[in-house]
C-alpha cells in the first residue's frame, strides 16, 4: 500500500470522516467483484485525475503536452464547468481528487477550484513543478484554500541535471527557494498541508538516487516518491534526439545495474524506518527494474473501475496515460454528464481494454492493481538474473 493511502486514513480518522472513510473502504471489495467480469460500477471511483491545463511554465524532455496543438482549436474547461464536473463526481461517490497539468498553478482559478473540492470534505492533491510557488502572491493565494497535499517534481540533485531534464534554464535555483518559503509556511503551522517530492528515474537521475533522496529530507519534504521513465512516442516528434539517452530500450537497459543498486538501495532504507518517508510500497519498488529491462507490468489493471481522469478541455478517460498517449476518449462533459459516461458502454469497453493493458508503470495506478494482483514475476529478481547472464 502506498504510505500516502496510509495518511488519508489517519487523515479521516483524525478529522471525524469515518462515514467517508467506511465508504471507500467497501469500494475495493466491490472493485474486485465487478472487474472480474467486467460488471457495470456500483460504486464511484476511488481517485478522479484532473488535468486542469496542458500549458506549462517548463519544457520537460519526457513531455509534450504544453506543445500539442489541442489548446488551438479548444477552450479549456471554464470554473463553472469544472465545478459542475465536481458536484457531479462528488455525487457520483469520488473518493479524492487529484490535480495536475501541465502546471495547473497556471490557472489563476485554482484557489476556487480548490476551494470547491474542499467544501465537499474530500482529500485533494496537487501535482507541480512548484516553480510559481516562490512568487508571494501566487503562493498566498494557493494556500487561502489549500490541498490536502502537493507533489512537487525534483528531477535532478543538482542545476545540471534538473535544468536539462525540466527544459528551464535557473529552475534549479527558483525550485530550492519555493521550497523553502512553503516548508516554512507549513512549519510556522500556517496550513495543514503535506508536501511530497516526486521523482522520475531515468538514467540521467539513478545515479543520483541518494543525493536526491537525502537532498528532500534536508529540504523538509515530508516523504519522496519514484516512478520509472514512461515512453510516451508523440514526444518523440520533440525531443526524439535528446531522447535516445532517456528512454531508448538500449539506453534504459544499460542502467540495469544502477537501477539494481538504487531499488535495493530504498528497498533497505524502507526496511530501517529511518530518514525520509518512502511513498513507494515494496512490491512497487520491487516492479520497476522490469521497465528497465523492456518488460510489461507485473500485474493486471483496474484502474478503469478505481480511477476516472478528465483532460483540461472535458475529454474523459479511465486512466492518466491513455490521455497522455492520445487515445480516443470515452465521451466529453460539455456533451455528456460525467455519471452517464461512468456507466456507458463506451466506458465498460474502455475497462476491459484497460485491463488487458500492461503497458505502463504509473505509480498511481500499478500501485493500486498491486493490491488486487499481486505481482507475477519480481522485477528486482529478474533484473538481477538479467546482471548474471
Amino acid at each position: 500500500m502506498r504510505k500516502g493511502l496510509e495518511d488519508v486514513i489517519r487523515e479521516a480518522v483524525r478529522g471525524g470522516r469515518a462515514g467517508w472513510l467506511v465508504r471507500q473502504a467497501v469500494k475495493f471489495p466491490v472493485v474486485w467483484f465487478t472487474s472480474r467480469w467486467n460488471l457495470p460500477p456500483a460504486v464511484g471511483p476511488v481517485l478522479c485525475g484532473l488535468c486542469l491545463t496542458h500549458r506549462c511554465n517548463e519544457r520537460c524532455l519526457m513531455c509534450d503536452l504544453p506543445l500539442r496543438p489541442d489548446g488551438e482549436r479548444r477552450e479549456e474547461l471554464s470554473l463553472v464547468e469544472w465545478t459542475q464536473v465536481i458536484d457531479d463526481l462528488a455525487a457520483s461517490g469520488g473518493g479524492s481528487f487529484n490535480l495536475t497539468g501541465g502546471e495547473p498553478l497556471l490557472r489563476q482559478d485554482l484557489p476556487e477550484i480548490l476551494a470547491h473540492i474542499r467544501g465537499h470534505t474530500l482529500p485533494v492533491a496537487v501535482n507541480t513543478n512548484g516553480l510559481l510557488l516562490n512568487n508571494d502572491r501566487v503562493r498566498a493565494r494557493f494556500l487561502e484554500q489549500p490541498p490536502t497535499a502537493v507533489n512537487i517534481s525534483i528531477d535532478g540533485a543538482d542545476a545540471a541535471t534538473y535544468d536539462r531534464l525540466r527544459g528551464c534554464d535557473g529552475g534549479w535555483a527558483v525550485l530550492l527557494q519555493a521550497v523553502e518559503k512553503l516548508v516554512a509556511e507549513r512549519d510556522r503551522g500556517a496550513v495543514p498541508l503535506a508536501i511530497n517530492a516526486a521523482c522520475v528515474l531515468s538514467p540521467a537521475t539513478l545515479p543520483q538516487v541518494r543525493t536526491i533522496t537525502e537532498l528532500c529530507e534536508s529540504l523538509g519534504f515530508d516523504s519522496i516518491g519514484f516512478m520509472p521513465i514512461q515512453e510516451i512516442p508523440s514526444v518523440n516528434a520533440f525531443y526524439g534526439e535528446a531522447l535516445q539517452s532517456l528512454w531508448t530500450p538500449a539506453a534504459k537497459r544499460a542502467q540495469l545495474e544502477r537501477v539494481v543498486e538504487a531499488i535495493e538501495w530504498l528497498l533497505a532504507r524502507d526496511r530501517s524506518h529511518g530518514g525520509l518517508r518512502l511513498e513507494n510500497s515494496r512490491r512497487y519498488l520491487e516492479a520497476i527494474p522490469l521497465a528497465f529491462l523492456g518488460r510489461e507490468s507485473p500485474s493486471a489493471c483496474v484502474t478503469g473501475h478505481l480511477n476516472t481522469f478528465i483532460d483540461p478541455y472535458g475529454d474523459v478517460f479511465p486512466c492518466w496515460p491513455y490521455s497522455e498517449w492520445k487515445r480516443p476518449p470515452i465521451g466529453n462533459v460539455r456533451d455528456t454528464p460525467w455519471r452517464a459516461l461512468w456507466r456507458s458502454e463506451a466506458y465498460r469497453r474502455s475497462r476491459a481494454e484497460t485491463a488487458r493493458c500492461r503497458a505502463c508503470f504509473w505509480d498511481c495506478h500499478l500501485e493500486e492493481n498491486l493490491m488486487f494482483h499481486p505481482p507475477e514475476v519480481n522485477g528486482l529478481a529478474e533484473a538481477r538474473m538479467a546482471l548474471q547472464s
